[in-house]
């Protein structure tokens, strides 16, 4: 290849065809500034070139720098003592302390010390001290080369963050920086989640070329007539992508059709195509040097338990072209892969190249090699999921899902999975009742026998027929007990299921198989005891389980937070997915709120429920009428817009930002003032009942206090107090119902409760341990005085007032970070970043079982003013009772059992329909006013219409 164009490894400082990004300026900014950075992107997108370059550029500005590769210590084989000594040795060589400082006899000495220890003071007592320039800068590459290591290095990084922090205390620390480069997530270096992640510093982004970016690429192609255009057409193809674009410079310039000059006159596009395929993308893995696309694919397929995700959603993405950003775990890895890159709020392929090579017919290849029943899935996929021959049945069935147990699937797997169960218990239940109709015939057809044999041997011994009668009455009773054991058999394995799914903590499947099991049991005119009583504790427990009441799905990406309404009729969500939605408790989807530019993390109510007001990292926020009519945008953050709240008396919003502000607007959205002191992003708000206290939560670790009267007067922020407790970043504080007390939720895993009624002397009270990770959102529950709180270890947590571990709600499938709590106090919602909203009750005890029927019950209903429930029963009855559950009395008048019953609109009337052909109209007295009759069949079902005018029956 020729030498102008460098295809892989590190430019030098000096190298003509180094491309000069936006990152650069950025990065040297930041360093300049002292600031900690990382700059974290996929393989060969040119992170190491632009390390040496920064570097160079500091060392001219008088920065005493030293850099290294991670990977020269070693991951093999390595004690940690051995791995913390390297690091310091690669610090005192690149740092030109040999002559200044014994190395070796200063490490020996500190041997009593763990080696983390040994570390810090090396760099705090003697590099700093010794070394003379204003500004030190220590550049890391392959950072992630630590994720291999046989030991834990998250004291290294916490280290970084200890150096980070002490700039607070120590000035002398202001002087040094880092600066992390690597294939990773800031999430990825400290993997204890019960510690502070590595959140610390500046991300930079590292973006692929854009045509002004690579000009210096255009003096390689001086050979071209027009090498501008030529550039163009390779960017067209690679997207800016570094590695590919230096690769196609030089591809081009060895295909260069003459010696000296190349003349394309206008067919550069068709030039440079053909190129692209018959040099990169024909037979790609033989001509993939160096690799460049063999890594992508690495990076794909290299995890078993992400595969099949990772290409499901690539799989997505080449169908509908874009997908939302949602910041889930498998999008990031995607990220990291290099095939995908993030526009705005979406994820596109990167190139064309890449969606050439990994393309439809080879993700469907790569599937169905991963997963066991990947052929299956295609084609059930082909017949728009209708071709019910496709699914898997028995064992194959149990093999996949033994698979599935493993593995992170895809959304369309877990549907092929779900419908092959279905279809599982619709075919065994299919066949229990082919085997009852097959045992009743063949008991037909016997008895139909032995009457012959009767008739005809009637006349030589009577005592004969009485013998054969018997024998009928056996054969009858085997094959009864036959049809038995197979209804049975399918009853315990829909219990078994039920079992398993409350064991997963999926609640609502284990009652709905429960439920299932209880239905098939009643079908049975006798069974096993043991059955029975395994049938009914399972219900039971499923019943007596159930928190979660229902599910409200329709975003495309995480939910942030929730709100009630304040008369607890409706919920508002907000959504990565860049809108805010209103839904009715039963799921009904009312309104969507569109028009933020990024995700939109907080929602809230107006107390009088005629308003919305919506907050986004597109730093804005907007105020909204009810039914989705944008009323105003509020600008003024310079940042994100992290948190919104209307005041309790409905009298201004506030909003907190990570501009580090809170601002305080009217209702009509015109600022009144802006509140500052935090020394990080701020997280979360809650006013005092009375208006007269505003508390915010602070990544700076604090919660601080705030006097709004005050603040509004004087035009400026007036600090009651400033709370410290926590070790780690708050993220969210509520007052109690009567102001007294404040509780506050932090990324160290704990709340705590705080004894505010002295504002001014604030007390901490407890600290509530029992979340397993970080705890994203807290409130008070204002009826019961109890705390709620969600985490990224997927649970809700209910706390009593003192602090008391009560419950526990589990069944998100992801971390949990949106809260509501219904003004009642009977009503939860979480939201998360499995996209669900999930409707919990705190209190689901049984408060009463109402007997009096003694056969099966068809029917429940209440009457429209919910003070009566009607019951119908296979006895042929009716009964009312009080919503307390109180027995009123028993309707009669129906000769077999009632299958439906229902209130009419107006509460005074009931309508039930019979097996006996009939529909009756009663009274509540238990009158029947009148008899419908017509049908030749059992009446299933009746209804009012809803003025009560009419009556459909069927």
């Amino acid at each position: 290849m020729n030498s102008y164009h460098q295809v892989g490894g590190s430019l030098n400082a000096t190298n003509p065809s180094y491309v000069t990004r936006k990152a650069d300026q950025e990065l040297c900014e930041a360093l300049r500034r002292g600031d900690f950075c990382y700059v974290f992107n996929c393989r060969q997108m040119g992170k190491s070139s632009l390390r040496v370059r920064v570097r160079k550029r500091l060392e001219q500005q008088g920065f005493a720098c030293v850099a290294w590769d991670m990977t020269n210590i070693g991951s093999q084989k390595i004690s940690a003592l051995q791995w913390y000594k390297s690091i310091a040795s690669e610090l005192w060589r690149g740092f030109n302390l040999i002559g200044k400082i014994k190395f070796k006899s200063w490490w020996e000495s500190q041997q009593g010390l763990s080696p983390v220890q040994q570390l810090s003071l090396f760099i705090s007592e003697l590099l700093l001290p010794t070394i003379e320039a204003d500004q030190i800068v220590i550049l890391i590459d392959e950072i992630d080369s630590v994720i291999s290591l046989d030991f834990s290095t998250d004291d290294f990084f916490a280290l970084i963050r200890y150096f980070y922090n002490q700039r607070a205390e120590n000035p002398e620390f202001k002087r040094l920086s880092f600066a992390l480069f690597g294939v990773a997530t800031p999430s990825d270096l400290i993997r204890n989640h019960q510690r502070t992640p590595f959140n610390v510093g500046t991300a930079i982004e590292l973006t692929g070329f854009n045509l002004e970016e690579a000009t210096p690429l255009i003096a390689g192609l001086d050979g071209f007539e027009q090498p501008q255009v030529v550039l163009q057409e390779i960017l067209s193809w690679t997207g800016g992508q570094p590695f590919l674009t230096q690769k196609l410079c030089s591809l081009a310039v060895q295909h260069c059709p003459a010696a000296s000059q190349c003349f394309l006159s206008g067919t550069e596009s068709s030039w440079v195509k053909n190129l692209v395929t018959t040099t990169i993308i024909d037979n790609w893995e033989a001509q993939d040097e160096p690799e460049h696309l063999k890594t992508i694919r690495d990076r794909l397929l290299s995890n078993k338990q992400q595969s099949s995700l990772l290409l499901s959603l690539a799989r997505q993405i080449l169908r509908q072209g874009t997908i939302p950003v949602d910041d889930s775990t498998e999008q990031r890895y995607l990220l990291l892969s290099n095939l995908v890159i993030k526009r705005g709020n979406q994820l596109h392929y990167r190139n064309r190249i890449y969606q050439k090579i990994f393309n439809l017919d080879w993700i469907k290849q790569q599937q169905s090699q991963l997963r066991p029943f990947g052929k299956e899935v295609e084609l059930w996929l082909a017949s728009e999921g209708q071709d019910q021959s496709r699914l898997l049945r028995g064992k194959a069935l149990q093999e996949a899902q033994a698979w599935a147990n493993k593995h992170n699937i895809s959304q369309v797997e877990y549907q092929f999975l779900s419908a092959s169960q279905k279809l599982e218990i619709q075919k065994a239940l299919e066949a229990t009742r082919l085997k009852e109709v097959e045992a009743r015939l063949i008991v037909e057809e016997r008895n139909g026998k032995q009457q012959k044999i009767l008739i005809t041997a009637l006349s030589v011994a009577l005592a004969l027929a009485t013998g054969l009668g018997i024998l009928a009455q056996r054969q009858s009773y085997r094959a009864a007990q036959s049809e038995q054991k197979t209804i049975a058999t399918v009853i315990d394995s829909l219990a078994t299921s039920s079992e398993a799914f409350f064991v997963s903590e999926q609640r609502l499947e284990a009652l709905t198989q429960a439920l299932k099991a209880k239905v098939e049991l009643d079908k049975l005119a006798w069974a096993e005891p043991n059955l029975t009583a395994k049938v009914k504790r399972y219900l039971r427990r499923a019943s007596y389980g159930i928190q979660e009441v229902n599910r409200l799905s329709g975003h495309t990406g995480p939910v942030w937070e929730i709100d009630f309404s304040p008369d607890r009729q409706l919920i508002l969500s907000a959504s990565e997915d860049q809108t805010a939605k209103l839904w009715k408790l039963d799921g009904t989807l009312l309104t969507t709120f569109e028009g933020h530019q990024a995700g939109v993390w907080a929602v809230d109510f107006s107390q009088d429920q005629t308003k919305v007001v919506t907050a986004s990292w597109d730093g804005t926020l907007k105020v909204w009428d009810i039914k989705g009519k944008l009323l105003k945008t509020l600008q003024g953050h310079q940042d994100r817009v992290w948190e919104v709240t209307y005041s309790p008396k409905n009298s201004m919003i506030a909003s907190a930002s990570w501009d580090r502000t809170i601002k305080l607007w009217t209702p009509d959205g015109e600022l009144i003032t802006t509140l500052t002191g935090h020394q990080d992003r701020v997280w979360g708000l809650d006013f005092r009942y009375d208006e007269k206290i505003l508390a915010s939560a602070s990544w700076d670790n604090t919660i601080k206090l705030w006097d709004v009267e005050k603040s509004i007067q004087l035009q400026k922020p007036v600090l009651i107090a400033t709370l410290k407790g926590h070790e780690e970043e708050v993220n969210n504080v509520d007052f109690s119902g009567n102001g007294r007390d404040l509780v506050s939720a932090a990324h160290d895993g704990t709340l705590i409760l705080w004894d505010v009624s002295n504002p001014q002397q604030p007390k901490r009270k407890k600290t509530l341990v029992g979340h397993q990770d970080r705890v994203t959102s807290v409130a008070y529950n204002k009826q019961t005085g109890e705390i709620v709180s969600v985490s990224d270890d997927k649970t809700i947590k209910i706390w009593s007032p003192e602090g008391t571990l009560i419950t526990t709600f589990k069944g998100h499938r992801d971390r949990v970070v949106g809260l509501g709590v219904s003004t009642d106090g009977e009503m939860i919602a979480s939201g998360g970043f499995d996209k669900t909203i999930r409707l919990w009750q705190p209190r689901n005890n049984l408060l009463r079982t109402l007997e009096g029927h003694n056969k099966g019950i068809w029917q429940v209903t209440f009457s429209p003013d919910a003070q009566l429930i009607a019951s119908g029963s296979r006895d042929a009855k009716i009964k009312l009772w009080t919503a307390e559950g109180q027995f009123v009395r028993t309707l009669e008048g129906h000769d077999s059992r009632v299958h439906d019953v229902v209130f009419h609109p107006g509460g005074q009337l009931l309508a039930s329909s019979s097996d006996d052909n009939t529909v009756k109209i009663w009274n509540l007295q238990g009158q029947v006013l009148k008899t419908l009759r017509g049908h030749t069949a059992p009446v299933f079902s009746v209804a009012f219409s809803p003025d009560g005018n009419y009556l459909a029956t069927a």
